[in-house]
């Protein structure tokens, strides 16, 4: 179906368009904010809630126990430097697909608050060192693929300003350092000390399929943003132009005008877009989708009365 243009690369994240005339490639890339999503799933599911992985690294275990003990000890602390809730760290089958519980588990502060609370007596069964190092890499990360820059602002995190140099440090950070990050973390696991089946190895870091999901996105990203500032001679490129929340926005719009509808039909379908085309930006994405750009967004309703067409003359 596809070549890689990357022969020193086992897996494809760039390839020919083989329906254009040009040589211009297409560059594959997984959506950022999803690609979260399934690393938080992951360190979430190990020795709590499914119990699918036993994460380990570095002579470490990493245990999303530490993230609920957290939150335990600060939940009712007024002032908490994080944004933990329940629902961060008690996942059920619709909060575990919910993008921004992901992002605000997986951040600095969360990191932070664990550092700080790791000599309490809660949290010292549980190693943290590596733990915290993993969610500043992977926070970092979700960094260097969301950042946009509004017009005259300069953002106060430099991973969420534009790209505009072949040059940025931000792309050595991705290439030599977050994925060396896992690669070393297939090395421990493969001279981890002990006699271990293939399952029980392959349960010690994320899923086979998020790690190729991360290496795909970040050379994907990194050559596209590359030759759009190159040989495009873009000014820029943000980020996050490259995720899909403004297709998950629309397709909720869809949803939601079907009501109750859960199998419409394809002219009711068709019908339903006619009427979003028509509503235009006056159509309000779901409050409780699964992204938050737009959300709490409200129409400024103009009332004052609209000039009245004057009749006719009668003759």
């Amino acid at each position: 179906m596809h070549e890689s243009l990357d022969k020193n690369c086992n897996i494809v994240y760039s390839t020919k368009h083989l329906k254009s005339g040009s040589s211009r490639p297409l560059f594959l890339i997984i959506d950022p904010p999803h690609l979260l999503k399934t690393i938080r799933n992951c360190m979430a599911n190990s020795f709590a809630h499914r119990k699918t992985r036993q994460l380990w690294k570095n002579g470490e275990t990493l245990s999303w126990e530490v993230f609920e003990k957290v939150y335990e000890l600060t939940k009712t602390n007024k002032f908490r430097s994080h944004k933990l809730t329940k629902a961060h760290v008690k996942l059920t089958s619709f909060s575990c697909m919910t993008v921004s519980l992901a992002t605000q588990a997986i951040s600095n502060s969360v990191a932070n608050c664990i550092e700080e609370l790791a000599g309490k007596e809660m949290l010292q069964p549980h190693d943290t060192s590596e733990l915290v190092k993993l969610i500043q890499l992977v926070n970092r990360f979700f960094d260097c693929l969301n950042g946009k820059e509004e017009e005259n602002v300069q953002p106060r995190n430099a991973d969420l300003a534009a790209y505009r140099s072949l040059n940025d440090p931000r792309f050595d950070f991705l290439e030599n350092v977050f994925l060396k990050y896992f690669e070393d973390w297939k090395k421990d696991i493969i001279t981890r000390p002990g006699i271990y089946t293939d399952t029980e190895k392959s349960r010690m870091i994320i899923s086979h399929q998020s790690l190729e999901a991360i290496i795909i996105t970040v050379k994907g990203l990194n050559a596209s943003t590359k030759y759009m500032l190159e040989m495009a001679q873009a000014p820029k490129v943000d980020a996050r132009v490259f995720n899909q929340d403004p297709l998950e926005q629309y397709f909720g719009k869809v949803r939601r005008k079907q009501g109750d509808n859960k199998q419409p039909l394809e002219k009711q379908v068709l019908d339903s877009r006619l009427k979003l085309h028509q509503a235009e930006a006056a159509a309000l994405a779901p409050s409780k989708g699964n992204t938050s750009e737009g959300r709490g967004r409200r129409l400024e309703l103009e009332n004052s009365p609209l000039l009245s067409r004057k009749k006719p003359k009668k003759n």
